[in-house]
């Protein structure tokens, strides 16, 4: 399952008026369609909460926080799907590749990725869940390119979950094609009863950091021309981790 993002190419040539109810329907759609999804984790994890400790763990402490903080902003989130930087994978490699969560605009424009892991996760896979994040927000950073009119919306950003831990990053492009990845902030998750005195804090910085967000998508520069000709010489083949067994 994709995101199904908006074709862009003819917004510029509609109203402001058009592109707001574009824009309200395609909300509408993928409100109802992930209440649905919500809804049926919710009850997979009520009938044996154990059978999946990941998905209990996230929609016990995650889904309903971060929902409710994104709750009036124009940037929400579609849970455990596979982001269209994929959609032509076969789909085996698709299926590995599925996210937690995909930050996305009204239009459908792919902005973050998230992973989220539950207490007692290994080492390696909460690594691997910082490797497939970053990988994933570097070919989103691409797919931005491709319809970007402003430097504003070259960047990505990033959310990975551990236990009581949570790390926000957002991943740029810069004039000279450099990747610039870093660490926005690490704090605690403040919705478990470990990090509950932490709340406040992780709220504060939520805020900010969709605040961030918010600010990326494309707006008043819908008339302006695209730059991918400015930036597509910078473009590189995408770099995969992998250790060897003399590493192990």
């Amino acid at each position: 399952m994709y995101n199904s993002p908006l074709d862009l190419s003819g917004m510029s040539s509609m109203t402001e008026a058009e592109q707001d109810i574009g824009s309200g329907l395609r909300l509408i759609l993928s409100t109802l369609k992930k209440q649905k999804k919500l809804l049926k984790m919710a009850k997979a994890t009520k009938v044996n909460p154990f059978h999946n400790k990941e998905w209990n763990f996230i929609v016990k402490h995650v889904v309903y926080f971060l929902e409710s903080v994104m709750a009036a902003s124009p940037v929400f989130i579609d849970w455990d799907i596979t982001s269209n930087a994929y959609l032509h994978c076969d789909q085996l490699k698709a299926e590995k590749w599925r996210n937690n969560l995909i930050l996305i605009s009204q239009d459908g424009l792919e902005l973050g990725v998230g992973e989220i892991k539950p207490e007692e996760a290994a080492a390696g896979m909460i690594e691997m869940d910082r490797i497939k994040v970053m990988e994933t927000m570097k070919k989103q950073l691409k797919m931005r390119l491709k319809c970007a009119r402003s430097a504003r919306e070259l960047q990505t950003f990033g959310i990975v979950i551990c236990n009581n831990t949570t790390e926000l990053s957002r991943m740029q492009m810069a004039d000279d094609g450099r990747y610039v990845y870093p660490f926005l902030k690490k704090l605690k998750l403040g919705t478990t009863e470990e990090s509950c005195l932490e709340y406040d804090l992780t709220l504060e910085v939520f805020l900010s950091f969709i605040g961030l967000i918010e600010e990326s998508p494309v707006r008043e520069e819908l008339n302006l021309a695209l730059i991918f000709n400015d930036y597509s010489k910078f473009i590189k083949p995408t770099v995969y981790v992998l250790k060897s067994s003399d590493d192990c």
